[in-house]
């Protein structure tokens, strides 16, 4: 990731496609740093959260081989939800969640 101004990436995007696919992500300096930040975190809380899913399952005696079908099929859905997610953010509107709708 690159950020800067945009003509010196421009001018070198040639030499940075021999490294990788570079991507330009803003005027701002510090505009690649955050999105490396951002995404690692992502990552990172993504992998501590299914390393603590793991060792809770395993505690319990739970085969973990056969959890781990079970929560990659629920990362799948948390990934296929991020446009979702994106779409309330940027309308600060934030529907109920099913448990929510429950009357008890």
């Amino acid at each position: 990731m690159f950020s800067g101004a945009r003509h010196a990436f421009e001018q070198h995007q040639r030499t940075f496609q021999l490294l990788s696919k570079p991507r330009y992500v803003g005027e701002a300096p510090e505009a690649a740093a955050v999105w490396d930040l951002a995404l690692f975190g992502v990552w990172y809380d993504a992998q501590l959260g299914l390393l603590r899913a793991l060792d809770v399952a395993r505690e319990a005696g739970i085969d973990v081989v056969e959890f781990a079908h079970t929560a990659s099929a629920q990362l799948g859905h948390v990934v296929a939800t991020v446009s979702a997610t994106v779409s309330e953010l940027q309308q600060a509107t934030y529907p109920r969640a099913p448990q929510t709708s429950l009357s008890i």
